[in-house]
């Protein structure tokens, strides 16, 4: 079942409980993970590091009659379709032009009659949206329908990873369970301290931590970051970013087995 891709946030968010109902009846033995994990390696062509990516990968035909490869953006890549397309059916008197005729026809087919520049990457499959059947000039490219796809669909990832780690932070009853005694004040904190260092500790593994710092230098802006998303003190999680209080190897150890038994495959 191949899983419908939406150029818009709110389509996405709208559709999402009724495409993984529907992808759930195909493979049952699935889960929302493993749904989600679909949906990030769909949209993963056009999202690097939480940017829209603009890139664009053509194959140029030289004279050596050997493909060079090399990456475009935009620009050239929506220019190179509408003239080469254009002038394709511009040069063929048997082709039907009216009003009525929709020229994207010819889309899937394009490195059929491509001249030098030559699509190469999947991206063309979706690019199809941003361009409008337009007579008489044949084929139209839609910068505002771009320009809105950018947002959209950083957004959209966004959301994806942050339903993987959702699911990622439940941790499991035998994780959290220090003691089959009946809890008192101390035993109280001590489970919620290594709760926490618990979620600190899978955030490192999956290079969260390495990503914050890397995108967000001011060290009390990340802990408080990481407030808001696992819960505890901002001063409790500056103390772990300073190594004031570092994580213990068991907590490291019990957070790397969790993620590698689970097999989310977030890298």
């Amino acid at each position: 079942m191949e899983i419908p891709f939406y150029y818009s946030f709110a389509e996405f968010q709208e559709n999402y409980n009724n495409d993984l109902k529907n992808w759930l009846e195909v493979f049952k033995d699935a889960d929302e993970t493993n749904f989600l994990n679909e949906l990030k390696v769909l949209y993963r062509n056009f999202v690097v590091l939480g940017n829209f990516d603009h890139s664009i990968e053509f194959q140029y035909m030289g004279e050596s009659g050997y493909p060079e490869y090399f990456e475009s953006d935009i620009n050239l890549y929506s220019k190179t379709i509408v003239e080469q397309t254009n002038k394709f059916i511009n040069e063929n008197e048997f082709l039907d032009k009216n009003a009525d005729y929709n020229y994207l026809d010819y889309w899937d087919n394009f490195n059929s009659f491509a001249e030098v520049f030559i699509c190469s990457e999947v991206k063309h499959k979706y690019y199809k949206h941003f361009f409008t059947s337009f007579y008489p000039i044949c084929l139209k490219f839609d910068e505002i329908k771009y320009k809105n796809f950018q947002f959209s669909v950083v957004n959209i990832a966004k959301l994806i990873d942050s339903k993987i780690l959702k699911f990622t932070m439940e941790i499991p009853e035998t994780e959290t369970n220090i003691s089959d005694k009946p809890e008192t004040k101390i035993s109280e904190i001590t489970e919620k301290g290594n709760n926490l260092n618990f979620k600190i500790a899978m955030l490192e593994y999956m290079d969260v931590l390495k990503w914050l710092e890397n995108n967000i230098p001011n060290q009390t802006n990340r802990a408080e970051i990481l407030a808001k998303l696992i819960g505890g003190s901002t001063a409790t999680i500056e103390d772990y970013l300073s190594g004031k209080n570092p994580i213990k190897t068991d907590i490291r150890q019990r957070a790397m087995n969790f993620i590698n038994d689970k097999r989310y495959n977030l890298n």
